[in-house]
């Protein structure tokens, strides 16, 4: 099992959305990038909803 915390998902989604922007000026293969998309949202996300979890954490 592979833990990742709050700060690889915000790297991941800076990587994924760097890579993306990078094939958007040089390749046109659509499949990769929209991939890469998903990737990278999907990384924002969990980091979003982590951030929101130790929030409520400390707070109760």
């Amino acid at each position: 099992m592979i833990l990742a915390d709050r700060r690889d998902y915000k790297y991941g989604y800076r990587k994924h959305l760097a890579a993306y922007q990078y094939l958007e000026r040089t390749n046109k293969t659509v499949q990769s990038r929209c991939l890469l998309l998903v990737y990278s949202v999907e990384c924002g996300l969990k980091c979003l909803l982590l951030s929101k979890m130790e929030y409520q954490n400390c707070c109760v």
